[in-house]
């Protein structure tokens, strides 16, 4: 989040605050007592999502650098 909210802070934030909601509910669909063997977890994928955005704010920004 650091590097891709340098120069793109309003996508960075949100996909930030996407990456957290969705560890907040991986934390409790895992600890979830009617979901067998932790399988509650699997709505937090929504932060891989979020993550990978995240990925490609970096790796837009670094290119950006080389680049001008």
């Amino acid at each position: 989040m650091l590097i891709g909210g340098l120069k793109y802070p309003v996508t960075g934030a949100a996909l930030g605050a996407l990456w957290s909601i969705g560890r907040v509910l991986y934390a409790t669909g895992y600890t979830r007592a009617d979901k067998k063997n932790g399988t509650g977890r699997y709505r937090g994928g929504i932060s891989w999502l979020a993550q990978l955005g995240l990925y490609g704010l970096v790796a837009k920004t670094g290119y950006d650098l080389l680049m001008a």
